[in-house]
This record gives structure tokens, sequence and C-alpha cells, in this order.
């Protein structure tokens, strides 16, 4: 964790439940930006869908 961030904040970003990865939601304008940004760290991300219009549930496999 990067010296200066809050312990509050840090609670949220780990999850000793699981150590697993962080699912984040960002408009589709910030995107681009944000993988650079962890691309720049050495970090990886990935895009796993859209959110989109609709009803219901729609389980895609």
């Amino acid at each position: 964790m990067a010296d200066g961030v809050p312990e509050r904040l840090q609670d949220v970003l780990f999850d000793p439940q699981t150590s697993g990865g962080l699912l984040m939601a960002v408009t589709p304008q910030s995107a681009g930006d944000l993988e650079e940004r962890f691309a720049t760290a050495g970090l990886r991300a990935w895009h796993l869908g859209d959110v989109v219009d609709g009803s219901g549930v729609e389980v895609v496999a």
C-alpha cells in the first residue's frame, strides 16, 4: 500500500477474507485513463464487461 493512504481507505481496498482482486465500476470516459495508470504502476487490470440498460438479469457464460 502506498504511503499516505488512510487506514479507512486501505480497509476498503483490501479484503482479507479473499485476498483477491478489486472490482471497480468506472465511466467509459475514465476507463482508458485508469487502465493507463494501472499499467504505469506495473499493475494488471482487466475490462470485464459493460453496464447497459435493460431489465432482469442475463447470465452469459
